[in-house]
């Protein structure tokens, strides 16, 4: 190439580069050339190869144009030229992409709310109604922001439903769907501490009642199929072999001995005279040990003694002698039976909660061990959790913590005197002197905040045992401090005496060291929705609404029970029914063969379902 050199004045500042492209978000553009309209050097012939070529130069060299944002060097620019033009600005920033992620904006999982704020505001100028990924993870904000496409996430927020601290989930992050029993004019409520899970069947104890006092129609179950969506049928009425008003806070599945054994249902019963333990085998998976075979035919109920007597009586017993006081009457409530995790729970070995008999009223925790499943068993021992004075309805979860059976729970509050409890054991060989001396955490949300309500808890299975299904087992749990524990309850009335709502709460912690530490503090705690209760629920301490449990149906799918009411259309009923609500987890907590990584539906419409007792209006 022929050197070539020219000389011209000074060029003016560059043109700007090209904006940055479309991403999430582009990058800055180019710097731009210093080809100002003042850097042209000329239109005509520079030699006889180029007629009408156009030359620009810039940083001591001289361009010609070959076609759009295309140059060649063809010479030196030399002479009397005055300063170099200004570089050109950068390019903006592209538009965001079709998904865009806080980190990208500055906001951060562990960032204070204040600085989230500034960092979402700014996203929302950004991106509108576009898609936003929260990442399945928590955001610190004062208040939701203005981002209408968050979807996979939740803002979490301070002082909502008085004081406490919750995660809201964003749009569609929770995958759930309902079965609604509706009860019509017959209230139905109380699911609390019954509902468990056996080869994804789900079995739901309920009390129907003509107004809110539980049991007056006796005790009912609700079994459902298809992961927990289908109501497929209903044992309604179920006196359990008791007169009077039957009423059943607590029942549990006991795993089978062997695959040709089926499990066994368990209900602890009153009806205000005597408190029993039942058992009876569960017809959908009762098997004849010899032939395998499936028995159709419905087990009836049968009744297990403690050394003679019935659970009640010996529980009384037991009690004056650990206490070394008298004791009489029956407990107010018993509840919440969890299964020894070892291989002894064949046995029909269980741990149980309960409070209020009269002489010492305080909250306590049972062993049942022997053989109660097969119509003989005795009480281990009892123990007053933590030695407190006050609390009612205790919930008992067994979990494992490496090759050891622990428990915990909690314990609801009465009134404003004191909050609800978590307690957790983390010693191994579970006695009266360990639950006596278990760990105790305060809820930090206020004396006031779930008042009520009894707060139930299971851990999660990773895995479907061989005998245990997906019963929380040595079977189905590791043991490490990655294991779940999860809880439902519903928190701060709006209202006593008169209409009003309550939030009801899923939460969910990972074990993280023994005592579940800092409970509190690394629960997540996810508003579910608005339970109503009616005009006509006017005693302040009655909790007719709400009284939720949960049990797994699989390592992937939670299921909730709870009961909600409509405003009363007449002074003599409550609209009450029964809500079984199921969640399921795209995650891999589960082992992989065991986990449910697409969509099989469970966003469709609730079902509504007449429960036996509805009668019409």
């Amino acid at each position: 190439m022929s050197q070539l050199i020219l000389v011209g004045p000074r060029g003016p500042q560059g043109i700007p580069g090209d904006d940055g492209q479309d991403g999430a978000p582009g990058a800055p553009g180019a710097d731009g050339h210093n080809f100002g309209s003042g850097n042209a050097i000329s239109t005509y012939a520079a030699n006889a190869d180029h007629v009408g070529d156009i030359y620009y130069h810039d940083n001591g060299n001289v361009y010609r144009v070959d076609a759009v944002d295309t140059y060649t060097i063809i010479g030196e620019w030399q002479g009397q030229t005055g300063d170099k033009g200004d570089k050109g600005d950068p390019g903006n920033d592209g538009s965001p992409g079709l998904v865009s992620r806080p980190s990208s904006y500055g906001a951060s999982e562990v960032g204070t709310p204040a600085s989230n704020d500034t960092a979402f505001a700014n996203m929302a100028a950004a991106v509108g109604v576009g898609l936003v990924d929260l990442e399945g993870k928590s955001w610190p904000v004062t208040a939701v922001p203005n981002l209408p496409g968050a979807r996979n996430g939740f803002w979490r927020v301070t002082n909502f439903d008085g004081t406490a601290t919750v995660d809201l989930p964003a749009p569609g992050t929770i995958d759930r769907r309902s079965v609604i029993i509706e009860g019509g004019r017959t209230a139905l409520g109380w699911p609390q501490g019954t509902p468990n899970a056996y080869n994804g069947v789900a079995h739901v104890g309920y009390m129907a009642a003509t107004g809110h006092d539980p049991g007056s129609m006796d005790w009912s179950e609700v079994v459902l199929t298809e992961k927990g969506r289908n109501a497929a049928r209903f044992r309604s009425g179920q006196e359990l072999g008791m007169t009077g008003e039957i009423e059943v806070f607590g029942a549990t599945i006991l795993p089978p001995v062997d695959a040709t054994e089926g499990p066994k249902r368990v209900a602890l019963a009153s009806d205000g005279t005597i408190l029993n333990f039942l058992y009876r085998d569960l017809p959908e998976y009762s098997q004849d040990t010899a032939g395998g075979a499936l028995v159709q035919a419905e087990a009836a109920w049968q009744v297990a003694t403690f050394g003679g007597a019935s659970l009640g009586a010996r529980l009384r017993t037991t009690v004056n002698s650990a206490y070394s006081v008298t004791t009489s009457g029956l407990p107010t409530l018993v509840t919440s039976p969890s299964v020894y995790g070892s291989n002894d729970g064949e046995n029909g070995n269980v741990y149980f909660g309960f409070h209020g008999l009269t002489g010492f009223a305080r909250p306590c925790i049972g062993f049942a061990n022997g053989t109660p499943k097969d119509g003989d068993g005795t009480i281990a021992w009892v123990g007053n959790i933590g030695n407190l004075n006050a609390g009612v309805e205790p919930s008992v979860c067994w979990y494992k913590n490496g090759g050891s059976s622990r428990l915990c729970g909690f314990i609801r509050s009465q009134g404003s005197s004191y909050p609800i409890r978590f307690w957790s054991i983390d010693e191994a060989g579970i006695d009266q002197a360990r639950i006596e001396s278990a760990a105790i955490q305060d809820c930090p949300f206020g004396n006031d905040f779930a008042t009520y309500s009894p707060i139930n808890c299971k851990m999660r299975p990773r895995r479907k045992g061989v005998v245990s299904g997906w019963l929380p087992t040595w079977e189905t749990i590791d043991g490490d401090q990655t294991d779940e524990l999860h809880f439902v309850f519903t928190g701060r009335r709006t209202i006593d005496g008169g209409p009003g709502d309550v939030w009801l709460y899923w939460g969910r912690v990972a074990r993280g060291s023994g005592h579940f530490d800092n409970i509190w503090d690394r629960a997540q705690i996810i508003p579910i929705k608005r339970l109503y209760f009616a005009n006509s629920n006017i005693n302040d301490t009655s909790n007719q609404v709400g009284t939720p449990d949960l049990c797994w149906i699989d390592a992937n799918t939670l299921l909730l029970t709870f009961t909600n009411e409509r405003p009363a259309v007449a002074a003599d009923y409550d609209e009450s029914y029964l809500e079984c609500m199921t969640i399921s987890l795209r995650d891999t907590y589960a082992d992989a063969a065991d986990r449910v990584l697409w969509d099989d539906g469970a966003e469709a419409m609730a079902d509504v379902v007449k429960a036996p007792e509805f009668v019409a209006y």
